[in-house]
C-alpha cells in the first residue's frame, strides 16, 4: 500500500488543534506538547499494515512520557492515548575516584558524579564517585532499548563485567507513564535477553515512574 507519512501527522495534529476527542481534551488540559520552529516535536511514526493505522508520537513539556495519536487510514478516525518512555541505563556506585571508574572501561558515560570534593547533606564529606550510561535515551519500546543497550555494552564486555565486580555496576529500568491513561509494553526478558546479561554479569533493576496530573471531571471527582 502507497502512503504517505505527511497524511498521518497532519491529522495527527489536526487532533492537537481541535481536540475532538475527550482524551485529548483531557490530556491536553494539563500537559503542553513540545514546539520547535512553530511546530510540535514528532519523535516517532509507526505504520501498522495489517490494521491499516499510523501511531504518532508527540513530546511532552515537563514529563518523559508521549502523547501518542493512532490515526486510522480507512476512515480517518483519530485514538489519543498516552506512551510510556522506557529510560534504561547502566549506573555505577562505589568508594573509588571518578579516574579509577573511568578507568575501568573504554566505554564513556554520559555522566558522572565526583564525590571526592562533595558534603552530604548530614555534613560530613561523602566517599566515592557513579558513573551514568543512556546510549539510546528517548523514543523506544522496552525490548528494542534494552537490545540496543546490551549491544552497547558487548562491546567491551571486559570492562562492563569488571564495573560490576568492583563499582557495583546494574541495569536500571524505568518505566515513565501517565498516572493514568497508561499504554504500556509488557517488560519480558526473554531466554536470549537473560543470556546477553548473564555474560555481561548484571542484574537488571526495575522502577515504575507514573508522571503527569489527575483531571477535574467537573462532578466532584479526580479521574
Amino acid at each position: 500500500m502507497d502512503f504517505q507519512y505527511d497524511y498521518f501527522i497532519r491529522k495527527a495534529i489536526d487532533e492537537l488543534h481541535c481536540k475532538s476527542n475527550n482524551v485529548t481534551q483531557i490530556l491536553l488540559s494539563t500537559h503542553c506538547v513540545k514546539y520547535q520552529n512553530d511546530k510540535p516535536i514528532v519523535v516517532n511514526v509507526q505504520y501498522v499494515e495489517e490494521v491499516n493505522h499510523a501511531v504518532v508520537s508527540f513530546e511532552l513539556e515537563e514529563v518523559d512520557f508521549y502523547l501518542s495519536l493512532l490515526v486510522n487510514d480507512d476512515d480517518g478516525e483519530v485514538i489519543p492515548y498516552a506512551a510510556s518512555q522506557y529510560k534504561i541505563s547502566l549506573l555505577t556506585s562505589a568508594d573509588k575516584g571518578i579516574e579509577e571508574l573511568l578507568s575501568m572501561t573504554v566505554l564513556v558515560p554520559d555522566s558522572w558524579e565526583d564525590r571526592d570534593d562533595s558534603i552530604g547533606d548530614d555534613g560530613e564529606h561523602e566517599d566515592g564517585s557513579a558513573l551514568y550510561f543512556e546510549p539510546n535515551p528517548g523514543w523506544g519500546g522496552f525490548a528494542e532499548k534494552m537490545d540496543k543497550m546490551l549491544t552497547y555494552l558487548e562491546t567491551d564486555v571486559e570492562g562492563v563485567r569488571r564495573l560490576v565486580a568492583e563499582a557495583n555496576a546494574f541495569l536500571h529500568v524505568c518505566n515513565c507513564y501517565h498516572v493514568k491513561y497508561i499504554q504500556n509494553e509488557v517488560m519480558v526478558l526473554d531466554k536470549k535477553t537473560m543470556s546477553r546479561l548473564v555474560a555481561l554479569g548484571l542484574s537488571v533493576n526495575f522502577e515504575n515512574q507514573a508522571e503527569g496530573e489527575y483531571f477535574d471531571m467537573g462532578n466532584g471527582w479526580m479521574g
